[in-house]
This record gives structure tokens, sequence and C-alpha cells, in this order.
């Protein structure tokens, strides 16, 4: 022992430590050994000791880029913790991307002082490299003083490579300013998520374009309407846009540049007074503060609606079914309401769910709740309602006397609504009146939910009012509503549900007049074999869903042969053998992967799912697996990748990249590939199309947005008689050089080309070897001039020009088109095959009178014809040439000028020219309703004899002004057309409005117009309404009262 304590002393320090350390790892390892043995199986318990040893020893096995993404995985907490630990993982930390600081990753209690905040940060980001932070979160807690630091951190985190940027600073609003000169010199274009809250934000146009934001949030913020416009206007990829709290902006204008923002949130911006929206593709808008005005713009998309303000639910009624149409979530939050909801004519045709919170209302006059069936009314699709009511109406004297006799609405059948839940139920008459009406009228009602309580959880919230009202209320529902309950429903349940009552010593807890709950419930669905026998393809899918994640046990088999076992399956069930014999194997097939249908079965089964769900059966089935290795169809969008809509390039590559590994490449149809926008993925398209463009491909579309001058299409890829396979070609935002090398396309049907940059000659290589072409379609090609279409395309029936500003000819030679469709500047048509044309579609300046001109004897078999004129100056000739089997005619008349004034008496031309015209539409421009009237002169009133008009009849004005020539041709038109049924004169501008004798509104219109409507109005009076024939239905719209209050 002495020996040894002598040869410690003499041995260096050095030595010593070594030997310790050694032996310290010695011991932790065969703790590790022992605790593999008792747990697992021994297999894992090798992996997990050498696992350890791995972390531990630094031994790694795996690259450098493989820990890194793994750690980057990590939230940031456990992150660092196992950095602690692991010599791997502390490498990767030096460069760890994302960056969270709140109370909760740095572990701080709610006591925390600015001195404790600010170290703990700044040690981080001294542990940090600086490079590849993709994300970065600070999130202050009130009332800390870290202005002075902010600034250092930002600098120190915004670099090129910047992704998601949050900044919080709580109560510090009036200290911070954000430093957008970090942004500056192409930094903010690699931001897709900017969140900002509790400072102020200034963004001028110096710092140039946000081509990757993605999300805007700021709540708090300090930012004018001029400073957000720069902004949003250098955003093109934007898609969510919240504002929460914003006071400095007075004027919301979303620019139409914003083709992707599908989101809006404005919250409490108390100055906010307009909101304007050209972004054409918003699907869903949520509002909350002052009621605004919502100007005319692209707001038809809107799919989801959120809106809470004052007096908010009769503005909804009347103005948001013309406004928003296809609406199909509409929840309202109403302050104060005191008006009851008019029956109006309007409708919203694909609303699904209403739900309407009353809150704040007055105690007198009391709301009719019963005139909420105009909402019901006007949503023949809508399957669930919600109302909720405040507890100040809940706790008003009750209304319901027994004298009273209980109001019915009739004709007015709720077809599709299946819930109703009505929160804060009382015995207010108009109450009852409705859930009886709903009752008596939703013939597929499934669940209706009565709840007295406020949808409250602790009864210590509801007021005594609330409380003494619930008995009421509950008698009101055993004495007019359970009684009508009908005894079943398919499928689903009614139950009623109401407020615990205060319980009084000696008294039972429930009150005696509560009614028993009534719950019914019915099975409702299918078998999986009537599923399999309708739709093959989705009976499978169910089928794979429904297994089960373990693998099942293993049975020892039956003596019994396979006929033995269907004959008694078939006694003991009542099904037949059939049902039993195909669901049981079925499943076992599905499980153990032994399928007996031939392989091209499975294939053939297989190509009909979608992509993503064949991807997913493909796990859970060999069958499946092996037909998934030459499945058809390839289908590469945001949608089938199952990417968000903050998408990365590498996300995007790295998941097409694996599922083309996984496949042979022998068998593809289908190759759909379509890039979001803003995505660089130029370097692999080639890649990717070499794998699928082979002798078996059949349709092919390639969408690059905003890609066009990066990428050009390697036709070469279709040399060799590739392109004879090739049935429908789409291409998009590429570039297009087909040359005649490439052969003969006898197969392609459809050619699309969008945004494509590719010439006329080009294009006539395609078209002079497609022999088989039936649609063609160019939209904003602007290299081709001159548009010749063969003769040798004689099954081409679709053409379709739009928007392709260099051309100046078009010249068809096909002899079976039928369907024309061009918009743009005007074109030459020259002669050649236009005989056959039976649709035809034009946009374009001054065509009314060059249509007239021409049309009658280019296509004289025209059967629709639609005319959109920009600018028209000259009046109609009278034609000798007819139309002599036009039935549809419209035609509408932007632009136009001021003098001379048209004459829309000129138009009798065109009607006298169409023997068996039907239909007539005529849409007149917001400038000509704004002129004053020319209807001076009445003594005199034009007539054109011998102008009958025997087939007419339906005759529409859209913008329906005092001009003199309009009402002389209304009134040609009531004198000669002698088979019309319907004469509709609309003085607004087209959009929502009413007749004479039912109440209505309408969009805001201008002053201007709205100026021009009474005259308009008298001059249907006095020279319009005594010519009809009692046989016509003449509609008069004309604005509200409503809308010259909103308007102004």
């Amino acid at each position: 022992m002495g020996i040894t304590l002598e040869m410690n002393r003499v041995m260096p320090t050095r030595r010593r430590r070594q030997r310790r350390r050694r032996r310290r790892n010695r011991h932790r390892y065969r703790s590790i050994a022992k605790l593999g043995k008792r747990k697992f199986s021994p297999s894992q318990q090798d992996d997990d000791s050498q696992g350890a040893k791995r972390m531990r020893n630094s031994g790694m096995l795996l690259t450098k880029d493989i820990w890194r993404r793994i750690h980057c995985l990590m939230p940031m907490r456990d992150a660092a913790c196992v950095a602690c630990v692991s010599h791997a993982f502390l490498n990767s930390w030096l460069c760890y991307p994302n960056l969270t600081f709140d109370k909760d990753t740095l572990g701080l209690d709610e006591h925390v002082c600015e001195t404790d905040f600010i170290s703990k940060v700044d040690h981080i980001l001294k542990r940090h490299s600086g490079t590849c932070v993709k994300t970065f979160k600070l999130e202050v807690p009130y009332e800390l003083d870290v202005c002075d630091h902010v600034d250092r951190w930002l600098q120190f985190a915004i670099t090129p490579a910047i992704e998601e940027l949050t900044l919080t600073l709580y109560g510090t609003a009036q200290k911070y300013n954000f430093p957008c000169s970090l942004l500056s010199d192409g930094v903010g274009n690699s931001i897709r998520i900017l969140d900002l809250g509790h400072c102020a934000f200034c963004p001028t146009i110096e710092l140039g374009s946000w081509r990757s934001l993605k999300r805007l949030c700021l709540s708090f913020v300090r930012i004018t309407e001029d400073e957000l416009g720069c902004l949003l206007l250098n955003s093109l990829a934007l898609e969510g846009l919240e504002l929460r709290h914003c006071d400095e902006i007075v004027s919301l204008k979303i620019p139409c540049t914003l083709q992707q923002l599908s989101y809006i949130t404005v919250s409490e911006c108390s100055r906010v007074r307009i909101i304007e929206n050209k972004a054409p593709n918003v699907s869903s808008f949520y509002f909350t503060g002052n009621k605004v005005k919502l100007s005319l713009g692209e707001w038809l998309q809107v799919k989801k609606l959120n809106m809470r303000s004052s007096r908010i639910v009769r503005y909804a009624r009347a103005t948001l079914p013309s406004m928003m149409p296809n609406v199909e979530t509409l929840s309202i939050g109403s302050l104060r309401e005191v008006f009851n909801t008019p029956m109006l004519p309007t409708k919203f045709p694909y609303l699904k769910y209403l739900s309407i919170s009353l809150i704040g209302l007055t105690n007198s006059p009391a709301y009719d709740y019963l005139s909420l069936v105009s909402f019901l009314a006007a949503s023949p699709l809508l399957e669930t309602f919600f109302l909720a009511i405040s507890q100040e109406q809940a706790e008003q004297e009750s209304i319901f006397g027994s004298s009273s006799v209980m109001r019915q609405i009739p004709e007015h059948r709720h077809e599709y609504l299946k819930s109703v839940t009505i929160n804060g139920f009382c015995s207010a008459k108009s109450m009852v009146e409705l859930t009886c009406h709903i009752l008596e009228n939703a013939a597929s009602l499934e669940h209706l939910t009565l709840n007295t309580n406020l949808g409250l959880a602790n009864r210590s919230e509801q007021s005594p009012g609330i409380l003494k009202e619930v008995p009421k209320a509950l008698s009101a529902i055993q004495k007019y509503i359970a009684g009508k309950v009908p005894s079943t429903y398919f499928p689903g349940r009614v139950g009623f549900r109401h407020a615990p009552l205060p319980r009084r010593r000696g008294a039972n807890t429930r009150s005696p007049s509560a009614p028993p709950p009534a719950i019914l419930r019915v099975r409702a669905l299918d078998s999986l074999a009537s599923i399999v026998a309708r739709r093959p393809a989705m009976g499978m899918l169910l089928l794979s869903r429904l297994m089960p994640t373990r693998r099942p046990r293993r049975r020892r088999p039956h003596k019994s042969r396979r006929s033995g076992l269907i004959a008694k399956s078939a006694k003991r069930k009542r099904s037949h053998c059939q049902q039993d014999d195909d669901d049981s194997q079925g499943g076992k097939r599905m499980r153990n992967s032994v399928p007996t249908l031939p392989e091209d079965i499975w294939c053939h089964i297989h190509s009909l799912m979608p992509m993503r769900d064949a991807a997913r059966v493909a796990c859970v089935s060999r069958a499946f697996l092996s037909s998934w290795r030459c499945h058809p169809n390839l289908t590469f969008n945001e949608r089938t990748l199952g990417l968000d809509e903050y998408v990365f390039e590498t996300d995007f590559i790295s998941k097409v990249d694996h599922i083309l590994e996984k496949h042979s490449g022998i068998g593809v149809k289908t190759f759909n590939l379509q890039v979001p926008y803003e995505l660089d993925v130029c370097d692999h398209v080639d890649h990717w199309l070499q794998f699928a463009i082979t002798p078996r491909i059949e349709e092919l579309n390639l969408m690059l947005y905003g890609t066009v001058q990066e990428y050009n299409f390697p036709c070469s890829l279709l040399s060799d008689g590739i392109a004879n396979s090739i049935r429908l070609l789409d291409l998009g935002h590429c570039a297009f050089r087909p040359t005649v090398e490439l052969g003969s396309w006898r197969s392609l049907k459809r050619l699309c080309l969008s945004f494509v940059h590719i010439t006329g000659d080009e294009l006539g290589c395609v078209l002079s070897n497609s022999f088989a072409l039936e649609w063609l379609e160019l939209i904003y090609c602007d290299k081709i001039a001159s548009l010749k279409i063969p003769c040798t395309l004689q099954r081409l029936s679709y053409l379709k020009v739009s928007e392709c500003s260099r051309m100046r000819v078009i010249e068809s030679k096909a002899p079976k088109v039928s369907n024309f469709y061009f918009t743009g500047y005007k074109v030459k048509l020259s002669l050649g095959e236009w005989l056959r044309v039976k649709e035809l579609c034009m946009l374009s300046s001054h065509l009314v009178c060059y249509a007239c001109a021409n049309l009658p004897s280019m296509m004289p078999n025209l059967e629709t014809l639609s005319i959109c004129s920009l600018d028209e100056v000259v009046n109609t000739p009278m034609l000798t040439t007819k139309f002599l089997y036009l039935k549809y005619l419209s035609i509408s008349l932007s632009g136009l000028t001021v003098s001379p004034s048209y004459d829309y008496f000129s138009l009798v031309s065109f009607l006298d020219a169409s023997p068996f015209l039907e239909t007539f539409f005529l849409a007149i421009s917001k400038e000509q309703m704004k002129r004053e009237s020319k209807f001076r002169d009445s003594s005199h009133m034009r007539q054109i004899q011998e102008h009958r008009h025997e087939h007419l009849k339906s005759v529409t004005i859209i913008g329906f002004c005092s001009a003199k020539s309009l009402v002389e041709l209304t009134c040609h038109i009531l004198e000669n057309a002698v088979s019309l049924e319907c004469l509709t004169l609309n003085t607004t501008l087209g959009f929502a409005s009413r007749s004479e004798h039912s109440p209505g509104t309408c969009f805001p219109m201008g002053k201007a117009v709205l100026m021009g409507v009474p005259k308009a109005l008298s001059a249907i009076q006095t020279y319009i309404v005594g010519k009809v024939p009692s046989t016509v239905r003449l509609n008069v719209m004309e604005p509200c009262n409503l809308c010259n209050g909103i308007g102004h």
C-alpha cells in the first residue's frame, strides 16, 4: 500500500489523470452493458451500447452533414443539452440554424430580470459561429428594457441565409425602431417569414425585392400605409398577411401583383376605414374592429370569412352575397345588434357553415331571432348552424306569453341542415319560434343542441339573472319544442343540455321540468364490400387505412379445405359467400401480401389511384409495392408532395429525387411537374425530364412559375420518335424551341402553351406534324406575330389565343374549328376555314363595328357570340348579311368616350341581322353611366319599321341609364319582340340589386353613378313601363337605400 502511494506521488500528474479517466470509462461502459442485458433484445442491446460509445468517444460513423441535419431537427433547448455530452453534436452546435430566445428556451422563471436575460442570450451567441442561421426568434418578456442590445443581436442573426425572423418586444413599442438597414443589399430576399411585434417598422423602396417573403405578421407595430405599400409591392410570393393593432394605417390596399396571397387578417386596427383588395386568389379573410368599407375588388374567391364588429349581421346579410358569393364558412360576431335581419332575394349558394354570435344586445326593443331565418333561407346548402346569445339577452324578462300566436314562415325548407347549436337559449318567444321552425323545415337534421348556460363550463362565471332564467327556458323547451322533435333521424342524435341550477337545502338537484335527454343513434356506415363494389380504388385505400399497425399473429393452418370455410361462413352470417370470401381474403391479401390476382390487374387498380394515395397504400402492401415501382402517373406539386405553403427548394428537390429513386422508370405515362413560384430548380429539371420522357409517355405537363428567362425545354429528349406517343403537352414559363428534326407528333391531341418563348415558325414545326390535334391554347406567347393553322389539322375544334401582344394575323385552314376565343389587340382574321365556328368570344378595342362588318360572311354558322369592346366610338351600321343561326348575343361596351355619344339604338342592326336570336345581353360601362342625361328632347322617338324579332325571349341591360338612344332601343325591343318573356333593366353596375316590390341591397357605388339613377328610373317610368305587354315580366334593378350611406 505504501509503495503504491509513493509511486502515485512520483508519477507525473498527467499520467495519473489518464489512468483515472480510463478506469472511469471502463466502469461507465460496464454499467451500460449491464443495462442492455436487462432491457430489450440482445441485438438492440448491442446497438445501444455501441451508440453510446460513439456518442461519448465521438467515433462518428456518420458524416457531419447527417449529424447537423439530426441536430437541427431538435428544439433549441434539447439541442444545447445534447451538445454538452457529445462532441459530434458540439461541432454542429456551432452552426445550429434555429435560434429561439424566450423564457422557456432560456430556462427563466416568471420573475426574470434584465441582466439574466441579456447575459444568457450573449452567452449563447458567443458559442455560435454566426453562420447558417435560418431562424431567429426573440421574444422579450414584459417590462424588460433590452432595446440597447437588440440591434447587436439582430446584426449577428440577419445574414443572407436568414429565412424566418420573429421579433416581439412586449411593452416597448415606443422605444425601439427596427433597423431596416440590416435588410438592404439583397438580405431581405431570403426571408420567408417576418413576424414583428411592439416596435416601429419603416421599410422603404430602397430595400428592394422581398421575393421569398410568404408570410408577414405585424402586431402592435407602428407602420404607415405608404410604408406597408412599399413592402407589399415587392413581395410577389406573399401568401399570408396579418395586421393586428397597427393604428397608423388608415387605408389598406392590396395590389394585384400578389397573385399567391390567400390569407388576410386585419384585427383591431382602430384607424382603418377602407380595405381595397385586388389580389385575385384570397380565400380566407378575418376582420375584427370598427366597420370598414370593403371597396370593389377581387373578393370573389373568398371561401372562409370571419368578421366581428358592431351591428354587422344586417350588413353581412345585405352585402356579402354579392361581394363574396363563394363563401363556404361564415362566422359573424356582432356587438349591439338592434336591427332585425331582412328577407332578401340574394343568396349564399355555397355556404355550408354559419356561426352568428350576438353580443351586448339591448334590452328594448327585443331582438327578433326568427328574422335569422333569412340567413338560413339564403343558404340552400347550409349544413351547420351555430348561434350564441349574450348574457344581457339571456337575463331579460321572458316575452313568451300564453296568449300569443306562434309565427311560422312557410316555403323555407332547409334540406341539407344537419347540426344546430344554440348557446344561451332563453325563453324569448322569437327564440322558441326559430327553434320550432328549424325542427319543422330541416328534413336532414341530425343533431340539435340547446345550451342554456352560454357555453360556460364554470357555474361561478354565470350571473344570478342567468340562473333564474334557466327554469323558464327549460319549461319552454318541454312545452313547445320537445314534442316537435322527430322520433328518428338518419344518422345522428338529438340532445338537450342545460345549466346546473342553484342547489337549495332539501331540494333535488335536478329540475322537475327538465326534459329527459333524447338520444338517437343510427348506424350510418356502408359496408366495405359495397364501397369496393362502387369504387374499387377507394375501397382498396380504405382497406389499407383500416389495417392494424401490428402484424397479425400466425395461426395454425385449418385442416378444412377452402370450400368448407366458405360454406361454414355462409351459414353463420346472413350475407352470401361472396361477401365473406371477398372481405376476408381481400384483407388477408392486403396484410400478408400474397396476391392471387395477376400482376397486370394489381397494376391497373393501382394506376387508378391518385399518386399520394398510391404511395401510401404501397407502404402497407407488397402487392401494391411491386406495382408502385412502375406506377404510370407521376405528379409533383405542393399537394402531392405533402409540402406546406412555406416550401423550400431543398425540400422540393429532395422529395422529387427520393420518389424517382424508388421508381424503376418503366411505364411512366403521365408526368406532371408544377414548381411553385420563386423556387430555383432549373438545374434539376433536365434530370427529371430525362427520367420521365420515355417512348411510352402520353401526358407531359411542365409549369415553372417565375422562371421564364432561365429554363429552356430540352427538345432533344423528344427525338428518335419519342414525341409520337405524347397525347397532351402543357408547357408554362419556359422556352420551347422545336425543330423539324423532331419528326411526327402523330398522337398529340392537346397543346397548351402559357408564358412560353416560341416563335411562329417553331410553332409551325409542331402544328404541321400534329395531325391528331384537337385543342390549341396560346396564352401570353409574345414571340408569335403570325399564327397559321395548316389544313392538315382535320380534327382541330378548339382554338384559344389570349394576350399574345405581338400577334397581328391569325390564318386558319383547319376545316372543323367550332370554338374560337380571342383576347388582345385587334388582329386580322384572314380568309380561311372559319365556316364551322359556332361559338365565338372576342375582347378587343373598337370591336362592335368590326364584328358587324366581317363576321356574318366569315362565320355565318355562329350560334353564340360574345363581344367585349373597348373604346367604341363608331355607331353600328345596318347590315345586309345576317347571322342565320345566332341564338345568344352578348355585347359589353367598356371605356366609352364622352363625345360623340354612342348611339345604342344602332345596335338594332345586330338584332335585325339575327332572325333566330333568343337571348340578348348588353352591358354598359361605368363611364357612360356617369355622363349627363341626353334625354332632353323627347318629342320625337325614333322607330324602325318592319323589323320583327320573332324568337327573342330574354333581354338584359346592365348599367341602364337615361340616354335617349338607350330608351329608344328598349322601346323598339318591346314593340317588335312578340315572343319576349323577360326584360331586365339594371341601373347598377351589375353586382347585387333588387326589384321594385321587394327589399334588397346592392354594392356601394360612386356618387356620379348614383346621381344618374333617378333619371334612369324616371325614364323607365315615363317611356317604358306603359309599353310593357302583360305577357312580359319586367325586372327593374335599382340601388338600395343602404348603399347610399355605405357608398359615401
